[in-house]
């Protein structure tokens, strides 16, 4: 009963901000950019900057209210696939308010189609753009909400009386916090103009709700355990912006290597060649190496034709041989018997020469179909997210992929310069390309 109320003033019961610590590993980031990156974290780190500002703002109208409330700041919820970031969750003694905070730069204008407008200077340029409407997206944290608390619901009655009175329980509010906005909404519809208020209203806004609210009055403790109930409906996620920071650091981590493409060294590329490509050089340069010493055996006798002939079939052997095939150096191991035979060494450089040129030629025919295609997919997802080519993934990561071949996504994700974030966006189309 009131009698018994004793609470006078607003609680917290959550006042922490996961905006703090995202800033302090921004400002963590941004001590280790490169030149060319510290432009974007400055970007990020103002946008959560003026937003902490903002609830701060907003923090304190609540605080000095005298309004006996339970307010929680920040609260994550989750359902099925859906979630949603609440900055406030004000429970007074009638009706919760679900509060999105907005520290826009520039005036507003709300239109009588419900559009957002805002308009500032830019280096003396009076810039107006539309924007994405708050309204739409506080009420989408209130569905959020909704189907939560339905969902615990226990029978239809239950439900069914929970749809009916939820929009007079609950209410969405969007406060403009920073005090230089100048909000015109004077050819706004009225539902939409009682959803968007400035910081400076919200009291009274809060006291001009519950005084024509018709639901019974909660007391303090009834208050108190609806905050409770809400509160433990948050769902801690220490980073909730994990998203867009691990974007910013794998951006860092790849942004020095973006022009180090680097050609793989003859023998690595022949070590790793698949079986099928070196039987087929195998088969490819025996009758090379034996045309070369055939023709320098051109006016010997018969005699000598003789000893050449069985030249001939020792080299064929030991081509055979795979363990004296290629060397790390990619030399024929037959350059005695050449020597003993009287067969010049001449030869012997010319059928090396040919087979270093076949192996290039037949791992450089695949490596470029491959690169050709990495390239074009670079450049499209460069140009469908307006940035450069090297944001997606650099030719030293593309130099890794090629080396690794990753066939799964957990084996893209061992690949330097392969984040979580960059095998979800880029994964699948990825390893398409390296597996056809």
């Amino acid at each position: 009963m009131a009698l018994f109320n004793k609470l006078d003033k607003p609680i917290f019961l959550k006042e922490e901000s996961e905006a703090k610590y995202y800033i302090s590993k921004l400002q963590e980031l941004h001590s280790r950019a490169p030149e060319g990156i510290k432009g974007r974290i400055e970007k990020e780190l103002k946008i959560a900057t003026l937003g902490e500002f903002g609830e701060k703002n907003i923090a304190f109208e609540l605080e000095n209210s005298g309004i006996p409330m339970c307010i929680l700041h920040d609260i994550c919820l989750e359902t099925n696939e859906l979630s949603a970031q609440i900055d406030y969750i004000v429970v007074t003694r009638k009706v919760i308010f679900i509060i999105e905070c907005k520290n826009l730069i520039g005036n507003i204008e709300i239109n009588s189609q419900g559009n957002f407008i805002r308009t500032y200077n830019f280096n003396g340029k009076l810039i107006k753009e539309g924007i994405y409407s708050p309204i739409t997206q506080n009420e989408r944290h209130l569905e959020v909400l909704k189907r939560i608390k339905k969902e615990s619901k226990s029978n239809f009655i239950s439900k069914m009386l929970f749809d009916k009175y939820f929009n007079d329980n609950y209410k969405s509010l969007v406060v403009l916090a920073n005090p230089k906005t100048v909000l015109n909404s004077r050819y706004a519809k009225k539902e939409i103009k009682d959803k968007v208020i400035k910081a400076d209203q919200l009291i009274n806004y809060i006291k001009e709700v519950n005084s024509k609210s018709d639901l019974m009055s909660l007391s303090d403790k009834e208050m108190k355990e609806v905050a409770d109930r809400l509160l433990a409906l948050h769902k801690s996620n220490k980073l909730s912006f994990l998203k867009k920071y691990r974007e910013l650091t794998e951006l860092v981590d790849s942004y020095d290597n973006r022009d180090n493409f680097e050609v793989k060294d003859i023998s690595e590329i022949i070590i790793n060649s698949n079986e099928i490509i070196k039987e087929n050089i195998i088969d490819s340069v025996k009758d090379d190496i034996i045309n070369n010493i055939t023709s320098n055996s051109t006016g010997w006798n018969n005699k000598s034709n003789k000893k050449d002939n069985k030249s001939i079939n020792t080299i064929r052997n030991n081509i055979d041989n795979k363990n004296n095939y290629v060397s790390n150096d990619i030399n024929i191991n037959t350059t005695n018997i050449y020597i003993n035979n009287g067969i010049s060494n001449n030869s012997v450089i010319n059928s090396s020469s040919s087979i270093k040129n076949i192996y290039n030629n037949a791992n450089s025919f695949n490596e470029e179909k491959l690169i050709k295609k990495l390239k074009e997919f670079r450049l499209q997802m460069s140009r469908a997210e307006n940035t450069k080519p090297y944001i997606i993934f650099s030719d030293k990561q593309m130099t890794n992929l090629l080396e690794k071949m990753p066939k799964t996504k957990s084996e893209l994700k061992e690949v330097s310069g392969f984040g979580e974030v960059k095998v979800e966006k880029y994964g699948e189309v990825i390893l398409k390309i390296l597996n056809e």
